[in-house]
């Protein structure tokens, strides 16, 4: 599952001009390839009702009746264009409207909406949305009256769904949904003059609940932690639907203290999509305890593969062999490889192993390693395909075993094209060498002796280098290493 909704430190986008429609711009907040950008709708003006309205640039849509409340605050999704832009419309400047968040990918929305509205009144009825949104697991609907001053009880659901929440909406609002295997929800209306428009859909990146569940506040007139690390394991966003009835009707929702105070009105049906936590907790502040919150869903980061780091083996004094297996591959291709270091930092990384799956056991030789040192070592794995999720698996030990010691002679016998070099071994830790020496016109040396086999501590090895040129400076060493 790709992460398809990325949260954002709230910024004001509003436009400066009112009474038209206008472009607003979030390149600069927002990476290429978004689709579509997560807002905060916020009346300031303590006394009236204000028109907004959204669309993604492009669009020809034109609902500019609906209302948000007076001091009072929704939430919207809506898409944007290749330049991520997208259009406002706003009555006055009192209309605020905050960026809080983009999607990509996963999340598609409509130049045009399609108009999904209910025929049936007071009845929960199926809205089939399988021709529009393919594949989708979730559905982002705008609800919309073209009266203003109307009071329209409406509801939304997941097809499968008991639940049974339909509440008065006199304004202009954003709902996201679950929708089932065949792209099904269900919507209950009072009133068929109110309007269900089908703004964009998700694929990926998130979870929807048939049932939500209940995570209203038990206290009122302070901020509250929400925690939900049980229903929505790795979310970056929480989506709740928040139900009002009888005045006053404020509340709040936001990630922790580091985001904007805003405790304002909604009557009496919303939506909202909330940054959360690392460990998935917010906040909410109700008026009064009768104010209802569910979470109804939620945007999940990426679910990696697992992979098991294994046992490094065939550890000798300068070399050893890692290993890891590859535990779930979620269904992709992995690359594989090992980090390996003396220290946490590794440092160092063998070559990716391709075109790897679940139960696969990947492994490498690493050499030129020091003796008697410990290295720590793990695995890491990432899709062939590019796709998010990257893991490590768990750090492992080995030390190398301590090195054999050898002791350079001075070369003996020198000539004009020849000379004898020699090296004594003075401890082969209980282990059968084989010993040669290298020698070069530098410490790069270049040239090596044929390897001489079975020598142990105390033996002297000897070996006469030719075709050396006249009156040149040559570097030698011994070298030795273990039979085994």
């Amino acid at each position: 599952m790709g992460q398809s909704f990325y949260p954002l430190t709230p910024v004001d986008v509003s436009p400066a001009i009112t009474g038209s429609w206008q472009d607003v711009a979030c390149a600069a907040y927002i990476p290429a390839g978004a689709t579509g950008v997560i807002l905060h709708i916020v009346n300031e003006d303590t006394g009236d009702n204000r028109i907004y309205s959204l669309r993604k640039k492009g669009s020809t849509d034109d609902r500019k009746a609906g209302k948000i409340a007076n001091n009072g605050h929704s939430w919207a999704a809506i898409g944007v264009d290749s330049n991520r832009e997208l259009q406002a419309y706003i009555e006055t400047t009192d209309v605020k409207i905050y960026l809080t968040g983009y999607t990509k990918s996963g999340v598609t929305f409509f130049t045009n909406a399609y108009d999904k509205s209910l025929t049936i009144e007071e009845a929960w009825t199926t809205i089939a949305c399988s021709a529009e949104a393919p594949n989708a697991i979730g559905l982002i609907f705008e609800i919309y009256d073209p009266d203003p001053t109307a009071w329209r009880y409406f509801g939304l659901r997941k097809k499968g769904s008991t639940d049974d929440r339909y509440n008065d909406t006199l304004f202009h609002l954003f709902a996201i949904v679950g929708c089932n295997g065949s792209q099904e929800i269900e919507g209950y209306t009072k009133y068929t003059e109110l309007r269900f428009y089908l703004v964009g859909y998700v694929t990926e990146g998130a979870v929807f609940k048939t049932n939500a569940d209940d995570k209203s506040l038990a206290v009122a007139g302070s901020y509250q932690d929400i925690d939900c690390s049980e229903e929505a394991p790795g979310a970056v966003m929480l989506f709740f639907e928040v139900t009002l009835s009888g005045s006053p009707y404020n509340y709040a929702l936001r990630k922790d203290n580091t985001r904007p105070d805003i405790y304002l009105d909604n009557r009496y049906h919303c939506w909202a999509l909330i940054e959360c936590t690392d460990s998935q907790h917010c906040e909410g502040k109700v008026c009064k305890t009768s104010i209802k919150i569910h979470l109804v869903g939620y945007a999940a980061v990426p679910v990696g593969p697992t992979i098991e780091t294994q046992n490094a083996t065939g550890i000798k004094f300068d070399q050893a062999i890692l290993a890891t297996k590859v535990t779930d591959d979620q269904g992709k291709t992995l690359s594989v490889r090992h980090n390996y270091g003396k220290t946490t930092a590794y440092g160092k990384n063998t070559p990716w192993r391709e075109g790897k799956h679940t139960n696969d056991l990947i492994t490498q030789t690493v050499t030129e390693l020091e003796p008697d040192t410990m290295y720590h070592f793990r695995g890491e794995a990432t899709y062939v395909d590019g796709t998010p999720g990257t893991v490590y698996g768990a750090d492992k030990q080995f030390t190398t075993l301590p090195g054999p010691t050898i002791e350079t002679q001075d070369a003996t016998a020198i000539k004009s094209d020849q000379a004898t070099l020699a090296t004594k071994v003075l401890d082969d830790k209980g282990k059968t060498l084989s010993v040669r020496h290298n020698y070069g016109e530098t410490t790069a040396y270049g040239k090596n002796t044929p390897w001489q086999e079975g020598k142990h501590t105390n033996d002297v090895i000897s070996q006469t280098v030719t075709e050396l040129e006249p009156e040149t400076e040559y570097h030698f060493r011994g070298e030795a290493i273990y039979e085994d």
